[in-house]
């Protein structure tokens, strides 16, 4: 069985703002959305022309703004305002309101996307990275057994 996500809204006495034609033939818990299942949320204001992939949960009272593109498995949470033209890529968290417009988050919990980045590279170095500490602390206790033994 198919229904379009406006007669879906119609059956529940809801409201869609957004494109009503979309086909729906399932329904699901959010934990079981794919694509095609329409899971529900409850006093959830989601702007115009915003896009909400598969499997993404969204706890209200919340309010998303307009302009925005929100990736698959995202988790929305607490009572919070997104602000317009804010891109969240998928998989992340995001339990805190949006002020800033065009901002785009990743990570879990979501954090602006060029730190992200930069912390992702980071990360990738770690190892490396504890190989030079690990040599520069050496080099530091050798340096102070020298003085002590002057001393």
């Amino acid at each position: 069985m198919e229904f379009t996500a406006g007669q879906n809204s119609e059956l529940l006495l809801g409201t869609i703002k957004g494109d009503t034609s979309i086909k729906v033939n399932k329904l699901a818990k959010f934990e079981e959305g794919v694509s095609g299942s329409l899971s529900f949320w409850a006093n959830v204001e989601i702007g115009e022309n915003t896009i909400i992939a598969a499997q993404t949960v969204v706890d209200g009272p919340t309010k998303i703004g307009t302009n925005c593109m929100i990736g698959g498995q995202v988790g929305i949470v607490g009572h919070i305002t997104i602000a317009d033209w804010f891109k969240i890529a998928a998989q992340p968290g995001k339990g805190n309101s949006v002020t800033k417009e065009n901002e785009v988050v990743q990570g879990s919990p979501a954090f602006n996307i060029g730190d992200f980045k930069h912390t992702s590279v980071i990360y990738k170095k770690l190892p490396e990275l504890e190989k030079k500490i690990d040599e520069m602390q050496k080099t530091v206790d050798s340096l102070n057994n020298s003085l002590t033994t002057r001393l």
